[in-house]
């Protein structure tokens, strides 16, 4: 080696020794990188003289994974010996659980149709979109439908999911289906009867006669037979699957019947022995009616009301719950909530009344800002048994109350309805007719007005409400309903139908109209469970608290509910 070189590395190592920065000194917690020096190596070319020692560095230990949820599914097989026909809704038992370290958000179960059959969801139980704790478990149930069988078993698919679910390979669960193919036929069949002593089951002498009993399925629209002198019937010969059996939702001698019974047509004698069960109406001895407290009101305003009920029947009227037209625009808001209607609340527990009992109940709600739009508030709500389908047969509670403040405009045509069937479909308009339009809630006269020659009328720049129309001449309103005025186009193009002649005593019942005027906003014609809208029920035993006694010699007739605009 030259004496330049060993110059050299004689200097190096004096650093070294000065800087204390031998590799046995190192801070053992140190990992190497390529930040921290390892062991010197021998250096194999010449190192510049002026070159600058690097400062030693620790590394940054690695970061733990983020939190995160990890959803996992599992689903209880269908018992065995269950199989399935199409058109059937069946539950499946399950649990999601979250193994993950993060809370789940966002869940979310889907069905995907795998073979055998197209399978449809149609719920979740409840809490199913809950957030779920890490290391938590929740059980679910699946409502899912079977639908176009092609096999003799089906396989489904049931997929959870989550918002940032770390792992997504135990996120579903797939079923085996049995089905009963629509190859194979059957029957349904049993009684009618008229349950005379209440008993809720079939006696002899029981059965009603005459009686058209409807089967409809996938595979058949409808099939009717009637019922023999002892309530009986039968349909055979139907292909394998879900049935709905119906009658008449109100029969002879104003006997009712609570909805339709679902069977499954599987080849057994279960769909043979349904007993379809006729019951009295609520109507025979249950009396309901309502007033305001208060009034007039303005939006916002919370409204007092007392509901009065009076079981005048032999047996008890079981968990009445109030069934109201609440997505009606100017519907008190509330009344669906048991902090506002208590036991008569949609969602409350239920009134019972025993035998010739009495009650007065005190309820409230909110009254919504488009009521001074039609110058009113009201309620109007069915009360039925709560455990019962009945459509038919079940009093209503009506009542309004003023919200002045806007006035409004009606407008429309009266017309001579010859074929009575509620339309106008060339007929011609009422002209020249005197029409006065009353106040229901003290029989005050609000304005006149005369129809035009085609039978139009218009009521301008007076307080928006709902008002009982008062004719002159030889015509009579077909029905007793509101004539509207309101604000917008609320009121606008109204079609009234009258007959012609003089009105019959038997008609001039001294009320005002027993119902809310109906609407052509779909909208504002579906209650809150989709019954008032549907059922086509008689609107019987309707009171309006308190005002007839000023409307005597108002002309009415009995209601028949029809959407109309307004």
């Amino acid at each position: 080696m030259s004496t330049r070189r060993l110059r050299h590395a004689a200097l190096l190592a004096a650093a070294t020794l000065i800087c204390g920065a031998a590799p046995a000194l190192a801070d053992p917690a140190a990992p190497a990188s390529a930040e921290s020096p390892a062991a010197p190596q021998q250096s194999q070319q010449p190192q510049p003289e002026q070159q600058p020692q690097q400062p030693q560095q620790k590394a940054e230990p690695s970061k733990a994974a983020d939190p995160a949820p990890d959803l996992a599914l599992a689903v209880t097989p269908l018992p065995d010996k269950v199989s399935l026909v199409e058109g059937q809704s069946f539950t499946v038992s399950a649990k999601i659980t979250n193994k993950g370290t993060a809370e789940a958000k966002g869940i979310k179960g889907a069905v995907e149709s795998v073979s055998g059959a197209t399978f449809e969801v149609r719920a979740w139980s409840d809490g199913l979109n809950a957030p779920l704790a890490p290391n938590t478990a929740r059980d679910v149930v699946l409502t899912a439908k079977l639908t176009k069988p092609t096999a003799d078993k089906g396989e489904l698919r049931i997929v959870v999911q989550g918002d940032g679910d770390a792992t997504a390979n135990d996120n579903a669960q797939t079923l085996t289906v049995p089905i009963i193919q629509p190859t194979k036929t059957g029957a349904v069949g049993g009684v009618v009867y008229t349950d005379k002593d209440n008993s809720a089951t079939f006696q002899d002498g029981e059965g009603f006669a005459d009686v058209t009993v409807t089967v409809s399925g996938p595979r058949v629209p409808s099939r009717e037979a009637k019922t023999d002198a002892k309530g009986k019937f039968e349909i055979a010969g139907l292909p394998a699957g879900w049935y709905e059996v119906s009658t008449p939702p109100q029969l002879a001698g104003g006997w009712v019947v609570a909805g339709k019974t679902a069977v499954a047509v599987d080849g057994s004698d279960a769909a043979k022995k349904l007993e379809l069960r006729a019951t009295r109406p609520l109507t025979d001895g249950l009396l309901v009616s309502a007033k305001f407290n208060e009034g007039p009101y303005k939006p916002g305003d919370t409204a007092n009301l007392t509901v009065s009920l009076t079981n005048n029947g032999p047996s008890e009227a079981k968990n009445l719950v109030a069934i109201c037209d609440i997505d009606a625009a100017v519907h008190l808001a509330g009344t669906e909530k048991p902090a506002n209607w208590g036991e008569l609340a949609t969602d409350g527990p239920g009134v019972t009344l025993k035998a010739g009992e009495a009650r007065t109940l005190q309820v409230k709600g909110t009254v919504p800002d488009a009521a001074i739009e039609q110058g009113v508030v009201f309620v109007y709500c069915e009360l039925r048994d709560k455990n019962s389908s009945s459509t038919a047969g079940n009093p209503f509670i009506f009542t309004l109350a003023k919200v002045p403040g806007k006035n409004g405009t009606g407008s429309g045509t009266f017309f001579h309805d010859k074929n009575e069937n509620d339309e106008l479909d060339g007929e011609p308009g009422v002209g020249a007719l005197p029409v006065t339009l009353l106040d229901p809630l003290n029989g005050n006269a609000i304005g006149s007005a005369t129809t035009g020659a085609d039978g139009t009328f218009r009521f301008a720049d007076i307080p928006a409400g709902w008002y009982i129309p008062v004719l002159k001449g030889p015509w009579k309103l077909k029905k007793n309903e509101f004539l509207v005025v309101g604000t917008g186009e609320i009121g606008q193009d109204q079609l009234i139908p009258l007959l012609r002649g003089p009105l019959r005593a038997d008609l001039d019942s001294g009320t005002p109209p027993t119902a809310p005027p109906a609407s052509n906003d779909t909208a504002d014609n579906q209650s809150q469970n989709r019954t008032l809208a549907s059922t086509g029920a008689n609107v019987i035993g309707l009171t309006i608290g308190g005002v007839a006694a000023l409307l005597l010699g108002v002309a009415a007739v009995l209601f028949t509910r029809k959407r109309r605009r307004g």
